[in-house]
């Protein structure tokens, strides 16, 4: 279930701050032809470009799985 949505409507799922100085979001996209969602970091006091991760549900679960594989590591 979404935490919020966008002033346009769109899904927040997530929007945390990252042990990395930034700030990470999981908003749902706009894209009409596929369900995906971006996966945005936004460094504080950075004026470089930033980028995100646009992905559908087939990338999301690759990446879900690369996560809990990196979780349950020792």
């Amino acid at each position: 279930m979404p935490k919020s949505y966008t002033q346009r409507g769109f899904a927040v799922f997530d929007d945390f701050e990252s042990a990395y100085c930034g700030n990470i979001c999981v908003v749902e996209s706009s894209l009409a032809t596929d369900h995906c969602v971006w996966i945005q970091f936004d460094e504080y006091g950075s004026n470089e470009k930033q980028e995100a991760l646009h992905l559908n549900k087939e990338e999301a679960k690759r990446i879900i799985a690369a996560l809990k594989e990196f979780v349950e590591y020792e």
